[in-house]
């Protein structure tokens, strides 16, 4: 393998392990300030900061903005097509919620089952940039192996002290995930640029979680906490989300899409396991259940990912 192979194999990996650690992270701040949406606005606020320096600084982003919100205005179109950056936004609260709960192992594993499934569903419409996919027999085998996975966590729950339906939560909020990816697959197309697309989700996300953070505020709710200065580090999620967008933009060129999303989901895996054993959750990181559960959803991932598809004409 060559050494830009490996430096994209490398990147990959990374990009699984960082969403890991952007689960722990969110999940931290959380439970510091108390309110999940609070602790979701502020990550996404931070990444919006973040991102909107680069796209200042990049000429093609720039107008690649300007001619998407262009487009918005004169109709040519849809607005749900900016609808990327709310389901970013619930992904966030998501983790915020989530992860204290059940750990970062069972959340990974039931949002990357709900992912695939979604995937099966948004793939046979035409919201895609590549157009519709057709819904193969190894597809949904694939799908259902992974189901059983979710399965397996959700049973496993009640012995780990939890209720049974926690790990839905973000089994559904990865279908969104598929939708988010698709939406701004076509804001990238038709900006020409990914960091057009990237500032788009985040300043839409952002708005969302604003407005749902006053609405929490109006009617009495408020943190509890703010991080100290030796807790800065639990407003890092942003960042890591950026770069969670701008590392995987650059792993697919060399990789592929399949092959980057296989090598993500080990990523995400290994480091999921190791954040609960180093954070006192080895019991439901190790548990036979949830280990089935990791077995399962791999195993589904790799045989939806080498499926192979024909676009619908």
């Amino acid at each position: 393998m060559r050494g830009n192979s490996w430096l994209a194999v490398s990147g990959a990996f990374m990009v699984g392990a960082t969403i890991a650690v952007q689960g722990l992270v969110n999940g931290a701040l959380a439970s510091k300030v108390g309110i999940g949406v609070l602790a979701a606005t502020a990550s996404f606020s931070i990444g919006l900061v973040l991102i909107s320096i680069i796209t200042a600084c990049s000429r093609t982003a720039r107008r690649g903005v300007v001619t998407v919100v262009g487009y918005l205005f004169s109709g040519l179109i849809p607005f749900w097509l900016f609808l990327g950056g709310v389901a970013g936004g619930t992904v966030v609260i998501s983790q915020a919620v989530s992860v204290p709960v059940i750990g970062v192992t069972i959340f990974t594993t039931s949002i990357t089952a709900g992912q695939l499934v979604g995937g099966l569903l948004v793939d046979a419409t035409r919201v895609p940039p590549g157009g519709k996919k057709k819904i193969t027999v190894q597809r949904v085998a694939g799908v259902l192996i992974v189901m059983a996975g979710v399965a397996a966590s959700a049973t496993g729950s009640a012995s780990l002290g939890f209720a049974w339906w926690w790990p839905l939560f973000p089994f559904g909020v990865g279908t969104l995930v598929a939708l988010q990816q698709a939406v701004n697959g076509r804001i990238r197309v038709i900006s020409g640029s990914t960091l057009a697309a990237t500032f788009i989700n985040f300043a839409v996300g952002t708005s969302y979680l604003g407005l749902f953070s006053i609405a929490l505020v109006s009617i009495g709710y408020s943190w509890t906490a703010l991080p100290q200065t030796h807790e800065m580090w639990m407003l890092t999620g942003g960042i890591l989300g950026v770069f969670v967008i701008g590392m995987s933009a650059f792993v697919v060129q060399g990789l592929g899409v399949l092959t980057m999303t296989i090598i993500t989901l080990l990523g995400n895996m290994t480091a999921s396991v190791v954040i609960d054993i180093a954070t006192g959750h080895a019991q439901t990181a190790l548990s036979p259940l949830t280990l089935l559960s990791l077995g399962l959803v791999t195993t589904g991932s790799l045989v939806v990912s080498t499926a192979r598809t024909k676009p619908k004409p």
